[in-house]
């Protein structure tokens, strides 16, 4: 009997990936096939940052699109406030839009205008009481690294365990992009960044894959890379790519439980 339920509890974890987001249903990421010279194929879950432009105002089936990019160096961030200082490895960037797609449970700040401002930093509630104690950090502000100090604009519940990504600071994808000097928005070779996708009621996702790939086509004549989406709460257990932002399992292993 012990068995059993320890058994059932983990295919009930392993099955709730992503099914807490109020929207999964209509949620993909967009991944991609990347030819090489031999004849084969590499899968990866990242694509490049044009992609999120080019398809967000171009295919009507999409209601809205966001990207995260996670910490793009090996080396860790210096974060501090005052004399408390600690090495971070756990800082995404993201749009704006990112809170359309995933439900996260805010304690303080508004969703809306978490992001807004390129200066802005989300905190999860781990990391906030690490920085800050029990005091509302919003509106305090962060150094890291040589960055702009950041304001603080909300502060959410830790990321929970069931979903393919997890980040302990949220910062405007636009900080990145306006600082770095590479015109990354119209970039279509910098497999670094993750988009998702969410779909009107009623649109067919393999219709929508056929024109992300056209809109591809008119934007790189002759490229051999093969866009699709995944739904999102298939990511866990049916995606074994090329830079996942999360090692996920197999559908085999609940199966065979």
């Amino acid at each position: 009997m012990a068995c059993c339920m320890v058994v059932s509890l983990f295919i009930s974890d392993e099955l709730s990936y992503d099914k807490q987001n109020i929207n999964a249903a209509s949620v993909y990421r967009i991944v991609e096939n990347i030819p090489a010279d031999d004849g084969s194929n590499m899968a990866v879950a990242a694509t490049p940052p044009a992609l999120a432009t080019a398809i967000g105002t171009s295919i009507p089936e999409i209601e809205c699109v966001t990207r995260l990019f996670p910490k793009p160096w090996s080396n860790n961030f210096y974060v501090r406030n005052g004399e408390k200082k600690f090495p971070e490895e756990n800082i995404f960037h993201a749009d704006p839009s990112v809170f359309k797609f995933f439900s996260f449970s805010f304690i303080s700040g508004n969703p809306k205008t978490a992001l807004a401002d390129p200066g802005s930093i989300v905190l999860t509630e781990s990391v906030a009481r690490k920085y800050f104690g029990y005091k509302n950090p919003v509106g305090k502000h962060l150094e890291i690294d040589d960055w702009a100090p950041c304001t603080v604009t909300a502060v959410i519940k830790d990321i929970p365990a069931n979903m393919h990504f997890s980040f302990d600071m949220l910062v405007p994808l636009s900080r990145f992009l306006n600082e770095s000097s590479r015109p990354s928005n119209t970039l279509w070779s910098w497999n670094s960044f993750y988009t998702y996708v969410r779909l009107k009621p009623g649109t067919n996702a393999q219709m929508a894959d056929k024109k992300i790939r056209s809109v591809y086509q008119q934007h790189q004549p002759g490229g051999k890379n093969y866009f699709y989406s995944q739904p999102v709460t298939s990511i866990h257990l049916h995606s074994n790519l090329r830079a996942e932002l999360k090692p996920g399992s197999d559908i085999a292993y609940s199966w065979i439980f």
